[in-house]
């Protein structure tokens, strides 16, 4: 997914709530509780709130909002589970290549002064 919600897939907002899902269990918070710090207030809602968000029925601009605080608070747990959804950053694959074929101890910098 190319992460743009104003053409978000049911499926796309149903494996938002899987990735929020797996960020509460992991954090013992609760997905309202997650929701509520990703709309910054209190959720007041009907009983069916969460079972829509389960479904993908959730609306856009709030999967948007939603996927924007997991990707700021729980990014790492969030690409485990979904990684179409929370890709890593650029930064984090160039740290991963690094880690990954760096080769230590063999380079040295001379420092010439004119």
């Amino acid at each position: 997914m190319d992460n743009n919600w104003k053409t978000a897939t049911k499926a796309d907002r149903a494996s938002l709530y899987h990735v929020a899902r797996a960020v509460a269990d992991t954090t013992n918070l609760r997905v309202e509780a997650i929701m509520e710090q990703a709309f910054s207030h209190k959720l007041m809602v009907g009983t069916d709130y969460l079972s829509n968000f389960r479904s993908g029925a959730i609306g856009r601009p709030k999967a948007k909002l939603i996927h924007a605080w997991i990707a700021e608070h729980h990014a790492e747990t969030a690409h485990a589970v979904d990684p179409r959804l929370f890709p890593k950053p650029h930064t984090d694959v160039w740290v991963d290549y690094l880690e990954k074929h760096a080769i230590r101890g063999r380079l040295s910098i001379a420092r010439f002064d004119k």
